[in-house]
């Protein structure tokens, strides 16, 4: 096997009624659970909490025993992951190397490119049974449904830079926790979540190449991966009780035979940590190419979003995203902030 890696996904919530999931891989974010509301009283708090906590290095404890299903035959980890019932199996490892390489620059060269956008975004929030139900969406407690804009702005040139993303509605007013006073989990973050493949990141991981499998017309390689604990750098975790616990995630990953994009990205966690309640994590992002006005290099962002949280079989939540046009975005700097302005190009 190859050891090549990245941060990991960040989950958060707002206080009192809903839970709020980011998937972010640059920044720490908070964690409260809907379960104990009183953990948190209100995001001042949390904001400045953040300054006094501590690493909690006995979420390694989790991860001592740790069996990742790429550890796992082929045949097992399709049970678990049906997406892969057409997939051809590998008949070795050796394409391994250069299957990284060549994603790696890819998912590099989209951290140099990627620019302030905006898109359209339509969310599907649902609440669901513990039992499950033997019909899809018979599960389903109750629907809410979104319209929003959703903004991606990078702050500086570095690379893979600050990125921040956030959702306005037609006012321009800001909707972070749209959904969030009725109970549903909110969730947000997913344009760099292809950074675990990048260059530098992939050394927190280690990957398997599963085979082959043919993904809305374009053949792509598959590959699995899980980060492994004693390298993944703990810049992204889950944040809330006056403390930081670090979270690690295990995936599947779709990548382009011509052009080394990826076309498909699964992340799960790689243990559950009962401590905070966290059962399930599931994220499902599928990319596209978004040529966008005034751009010379096309830009590979979500097209589609699937997440899935699993709260101690107690909560059940499902999050279905939808992006759609997008277009440059202008900003303007004030004081070392960064202020959205109405101007967009492509609309």
């Amino acid at each position: 096997m190859s050891f090549v890696g990245g941060d990991l996904p960040t989950v958060c919530c707002k206080p009192r009624s809903g839970f709020l999931l980011r998937i972010v891989f640059l920044s720490p974010l908070f964690f409260c659970s809907p379960i104990s509301p009183a953990w948190c009283s209100n995001q001042a708090d949390l904001t400045a909490a953040v300054f006094a906590q501590q690493v909690d290095k006995n979420g390694q404890d989790y991860y001592a025993d740790v069996h990742p299903y790429l550890d796992e035959p082929l045949k097992q980890i399709v049970s678990l992951i049906p997406e892969l019932k057409a997939i051809q199996t590998a008949p070795n490892q050796q394409e391994l190397p250069t299957i990284l390489e060549k994603t790696g620059k890819q998912v590099d060269e989209f951290l140099r490119n990627v620019v302030n956008v905006i898109a359209q975004e339509k969310i599907t929030q649902e609440i669901l049974n513990t039992k499950g139900a033997a019909v899809p969406g018979e599960d389903v407690i109750s629907r809410a449904d979104v319209q929003d804009s959703y903004l991606i702005l990078r702050h500086g040139n570095d690379v893979p830079g600050d990125v921040v993303e956030y959702r306005m509605d037609a006012k321009g007013n800001r909707l972070d926790q749209v959904g969030l006073s009725q109970g549903y989990v909110v969730t947000a973050g997913f344009a760099l979540s292809s950074i675990i493949l990048s260059t530098a990141r992939q050394t927190d991981s280690v990957f398997r190449e599963l085979g082959q499998e043919k993904i809305s017309k374009r053949n792509t390689y598959v590959l699995a991966f899980a980060q492994i604990p004693s390298r993944t750098n703990p810049t992204s975790n889950l944040n809330g009780l006056k403390r930081t616990v670090q979270v690690l995630v295990q995936g599947i990953v779709w990548i382009d035979k011509d052009n080394f994009q990826i076309i498909k990205l699964r992340t799960d966690l790689l243990a559950p940590r009962p401590d905070i309640g966290l059962a399930r994590l599931t994220t499902d992002v599928t990319f596209g190419e978004a040529r966008i006005q005034d751009l010379v290099t096309p830009l590979w962002l979500p097209n589609d979003v699937k997440v899935y949280v699993d709260l101690s079989s107690k909560h059940r939540f499902r999050n279905e995203h939808h992006y759609t046009h997008y277009r440059l975005y202008r900003v303007s700097v004030k004081v070392g902030r960064t202020f959205p302005t109405r101007t967009c190009n492509g609309t």
